[in-house]
């Protein structure tokens, strides 16, 4: 018996594989997706069991040596979306099955060599078991690991491993924990006495996901093991089910009957802000559970998490998982075994958790399916989109993407019958009603005022004295986003990237929003000596001082990424706001993604226009829906919602669509151009982005790639465009030059098949090559 090992090293797309045999006492063992340890040259590997065949191969295959885990990690289902994505996104298998697993369930530290009972060894070896295999200091050679795993002398067990319980387990104080013991705990288990003061503050039961966020799972273990906390299982808090109205009946009705069919379906649930999407979604899951399935539900921002499931909680039970990267390794680990086990109905996540093992997934739901977050940018490049899509194909399971404006791609595919469309076009009650005002704000900018119009600063003042709250929207952080010399014309640059370096005054440096890299600000021009530098441009904390200094006393806050570093950031800045204890909230980007503010009757746009500027064919498509977003968090609650935007063009036609958020009328404008351009959705798009630290060398590498392509294309490649190669917009990033090319057209087969034989040749010294099959930016 042969098998199929993938190992952790680069290798051909053609041939990833390694070959090895399976000894005797192994072969009742093993399974595909089990992980093995495999001699390879002078050193001893771990890979994943990919394809178990005959011996109908070389008569010389080394032998597998040991069988890390009795269960395979990765399912047969997996495997396939493993092998499927790394061809389809040009991604290298071995990092794309690396991907799929939580970091700590890869940890070769943690397994460790121990006796099999059997022949004895020499003391000296005997004391040097219990450390990793993969230690060579403190344990063996390879040679001597080759020879005492093949003859069955040691094993591999994996140490420290969790028992996993049911996500709906949850965690009580006992009644004899009072303060005194707290305070004699603390001098000698302090760990334990700060998790019984969380516990005694808490004063209800805490799930054990919750509890994991404040104290590690070897001190929840240790508390019970003293009777200072009670394990035991969660009771159910349900609310009663709102009755749906007519439209989302009808979508309930056909995904029940998809889920019913156990087909490989996908559904467009295309509902205006307010129309009730969520609703449909939990009719769907609570469908599926009753039916014996699981669901994945993925959202597009980790600051959403716990709103999304409050709201799951209080509808389905306690039994959900969450599975994102601000998690710690060990939580994220033992999410991810409680899936694997069905001991979760739900999982909800960022983009990664599309990779969650169930054992028996039913339903995929992607809640703003149209949002770029659920694009990974590193390799393995992909869209969760796209994965989801196969996913559901190779579990039988039902694709519902829910949006108010989707993508292009996702409403052509509907519009074409690829996916059917299901419509909720009417708001629910009260919810999302709002009117929407352009303001024109070139009067303001001559005037010197280029942050707050007087309109939106009236809009502002009445929102608050009625008692509301609002939002301020404006999509650059920092405070300003350049520093330059009025005098010579110098903009201070980041020395690594060649982008200009972005003024926070939090801090009082100068920071390079792509390095890091950060350095305090000059008195004088570092050039001509002449003058003190500037500050120019608007960030979210200008944005935030000068609501300060027009409107003394109301209560601001700032949602970017420089306030919500912490752990706990996110959930912070999120509670205070829904608490009603902060009157303004500005925030960029990720504060208009689907956060639910009952509070909010006012939603400010700083300055449109950037968003329509980007020399990028997705522009206009990410600023509607941008726009529109950011418009339905207002109006949520009682009070109407009013929405102001500012721009430099007021009577673009643009904003006549924005301003009655006729997403379908927009789609009609954008599907034209996107025909006569020969764009996605009618093409498909690849970029090959060379880089490296000699620019002339990277320059030359594009050229003969492009040289390369165009034999190809020229000989069967009609209808395939090829662009560039040419600098990127940011065409030096960490001290790496960027040059960039397109392949653009409909032949998808093709295009990657030149595109493999580009990343399989060899590249100069210090050239990488990363592909991005339709990238969600160009730039």
């Amino acid at each position: 018996m042969r098998i199929e090992v993938l190992l952790d090293i680069p290798r051909p797309a053609d041939d990833p594989f390694f070959s090895y045999e399976v000894p005797p006492h192994l072969r009742s063992r093993i399974k595909p997706g089990q992980r093995v340890l495999v001699p390879l040259g002078h050193q001893v590997v771990r890979g994943f069991v990919m394809r178990i065949g005959c011996n109908d191969g070389p008569d010389s295959l080394k032998p597998a040596l040991e069988i890390l885990e009795e269960e395979p990690l990765l399912a047969p289902d997996m495997l396939a979306l493993a092998e499927w994505l790394a061809e389809y996104y040009l991604a290298p298998l071995h990092r794309v099955v690396k991907a799929m697993l939580p970091t700590a369930l890869d940890d070769s530290e943690k397994e460790i060599l121990v006796s099999t009972g059997g022949e004895s060894l020499p003391p000296d070896l005997q004391a040097r078991l219990g450390s990793s295999w993969k230690d060579d200091r403190r344990g063996f050679t390879a040679q001597e690991l080759i020879k005492m795993l093949g003859q069955g002398q040691v094993k591999v067990e994996a140490a420290g491993v969790p028992e996993i319980h049911d996500a709906s387990v949850q965690y009580a104080l006992s009644p004899a924990v009072t303060k005194d013991t707290v305070s004699r705990l603390a001098k000698k288990a302090p760990r334990q006495a700060k998790a019984l003061k969380y516990f005694m503050e808490r004063k209800d039961p805490v799930l054990e996901r919750q509890a994991l966020e404040n104290c590690s799972l070897s001190v929840l273990n240790r508390l019970v093991e003293k009777g200072w906390l009670e394990r035991r299982e969660a009771t159910a808090k349900l609310r009663q089910d709102p009755l749906p109205n007519q439209e989302q009946a009808y979508a309930i009705q056909r995904i029940e009957h998809g889920l019913a069919e156990r087909e490989g379906r996908a559904f467009l649930l295309f509902g205006v802000t307010g129309s009730g999407k969520t609703e449909v979604y939990l009719r769907s899951v609570e469908r599926a559970r009753s039916l014996g399935r699981q669901s994945l539900v993925l959202i597009p921002e980790i600051g959403l998490t716990q709103q999304i499931i409050s709201i799951f909680e209080e509808r389905l039970g306690p039994r959900i998982s969450v599975l994102h990267s601000r998690l710690t390794d060990a939580q994220r680990a033992l999410e991810w075994l409680r899936v694997k086990k069905g001991l979760a109905d739900v999982v909800i996540g960022a983009r990664s958790a599309v990779f969650a093992p169930f054992p028996n997934l039913g339903l995929i739901i992607i809640d703003e399916e149209q949002e770029t977050s659920f694009h990974q940018d590193e390799t393995p490049r992909y869209h969760a989109r796209e994965v989801a899509l196969k996913r559901a194909e190779l579990s039988d399971a039902v694709l519902v993407l829910g949006s108010a404006t989707p993508s292009m791609e996702t409403y052509h595919r509907a519009e074409t019958g690829q996916y059917e469309m299901l419509r909720l076009s009417h708001k629910i009650a009260s919810s999302g009603q709002r009117s929407i005002k352009v303001v024109d704000i070139k009067k303001s900018c001559r005037q010197g005022n280029q942050i707050i119009s007087p309109e939106m600063l009236t809009d502002i003042k009445q929102c608050v004295e009625s008692g509301n709250q609002a939002i301020i929207f404006i999509n650059r952080r920092g405070y300003a986003t350049t520093v330059l010399c009025p005098h010579c014309g110098l903009v201070l640059t980041c020395h690594s990237c060649e982008v200009a370096l972005n003024f926070h005054r939090d801090v009082s440096r100068m920071v390079c929003h792509y390095c890091g890299h950060e350095r305090s600000v000059p008195g004088k021009c570092p050039r001509c000596k002449e003058s003190r530098l500037r500050f120019m441009g608007t960030g979210s904390q200008k944005v935030e001082e000068e609501l300060r200094n027009l409107l003394p006393g109301v209560r601001i806050i700032r949602m970017d990424t420089d306030s919500t570093r912490t752990r706990d950031g996110h959930a912070k800045i999120i509670d205070s706001i829904r608490n009603r204890k902060v009157d303004i909230a500005v925030g960029t980007q990720m504060i208009a993604k689907g956060f639910d503010f009952p509070g909010v009757a006012l939603v400010g746009v700083i300055n449109a226009d950037p968003l329509l500027g980007l020399p990028d064919f997705r522009a206009r498509e990410r600023a509607f829906q941008l726009l529109v977003q950011v418009a339905g968090r207002a109006g949520r609650g009682a009070a109407k919602g009013q929405v102001t935007i500012q721009t430099l063009e007021p009577d673009s036609s643009f904003f006549d669509l924005v301003r009655t958020e006729d997403y379908e009328g927009f789609y009609r404008q954008e599907i034209f151009s996107r025909l006569a351009l020969g764009y996605p959705p009618f093409s498909h798009v690849i970029k090959l982005l060379f880089s490296g630290v000699i620019e002339e060398t990277v320059r030359e590498e594009a050229d003969f790639s492009r040289m390369l392509i165009e034999e190809m294309v020229g000989e069967e490649g009609d209808g395939i465009d090829i662009l560039g190669p040419a600098p990127c917009l940011r065409p030096k990033i960490k001290n790496r030059y960027r040059i960039q090319m397109l392949l653009k057209g409909s032949r998808l087969d093709l295009m990657r098949n030149i595109t493999k034989y580009i990343i399989n040749r060899e590249l100069p010294r210090g050239v990488r090559l990363d592909v991005d099959l339709d990238p969600v930016v160009m730039i």
